[in-house]
């Protein structure tokens, strides 16, 4: 977030110059428009008004405005792009596993993002002495909604927990977030796979286990997530998965 943030007062300070009094509805749909034109993505630009508008907000608080100028316009979030869900097909996931061997720890990285669907930093987080070997679970307390959980570990995941080299310092992982992510996407590449990124292993996971008959709660809480419409966003169900539902929801057909 801190990066994002930073990435996003970049560009204000580069828009906005002069005083914040001086800023004004028409000033910022120029610069929205001016993003846009320079081909920034929706989400990108949204953020970025998204934390003018709170600046501004902080400003009227902290007495350095007496009044917020957008307060009353109407700027509203550009329209986004559908949400995307990419899965992986049984053959797929063999290549990526495959290029992860390339890098140290990644296939192991990799197998627990498969087998668990916990985000990126959440498995970095995890240390030796978070993980119940005896009762195959790990204690995540680094999670997005900063509320401790427990994740249950199949033996997959397991395995390739067990199997990283023992460390002095009882850490798992031997790389950081930006290098891991790097080298998948490396090894996404290699393996020829068309837009998948490490986060997707997330999507991967809800998805399979949507289609192996989990239901929408229990999805939620295998994600982390408090509302079951952000676990729905993450789900996406296979062509040959609905031709099977559908086939066997036949009804009135003659015997």
């Amino acid at each position: 977030t801190k990066i994002a943030y930073d990435g996003a007062l970049k560009h204000l300070t580069v828009g906005f110059t002069g005083k914040l009094r001086d800023i004004t509805p028409a000033r910022v749909k120029g610069y929205v428009a001016d993003r846009v034109k320079g081909g920034a993505s929706a989400s990108t630009v949204n953020r970025e008004t998204a934390v003018l508008k709170m600046l501004l907000k902080a400003a009227v608080r902290d007495h350095v405005l007496s009044r917020n100028p957008l307060a009353d316009s109407e700027i509203k979030p550009l329209r986004m792009a559908p949400h995307r869900v990419r899965y992986l097909s049984p053959g797929e996931v063999e290549l990526l596993l495959d290029a992860c061997r390339l890098t140290p720890c990644l296939r192991e990285f990799t197998l627990v993002a498969l087998n668990t669907g916990c985000r990126r930093n959440e498995i970095l987080s995890m240390v030796h002495s978070s993980v119940d070997w005896t009762n195959r679970l790990v204690r995540l307390t680094a999670t997005k909604t900063n509320e401790a959980r427990v994740v249950h570990l199949n033996e997959t995941a397991l395995k390739a927990l067990a199997g990283l080299p023992r460390r002095l310092d009882g850490a798992l992982w031997p790389f950081g977030p930006d290098q891991v992510s790097m080298a998948f996407m490396r090894a996404s590449r290699k393996a020829r796979l068309v837009d998948f990124h490490l986060h997707d292993c997330r999507h991967h996971y809800l998805s399979m286990a949507a289609m192996n008959g989990v239901n929408q709660r229990v999805l939620m809480e295998l994600a982390g997530h408090k509302n079951l419409a952000t676990s729905q966003r993450y789900v996406d169900l296979s062509p040959d998965f609905l031709r099977q539902v559908r086939e066997s929801l036949e009804i009135g057909a003659s015997r």
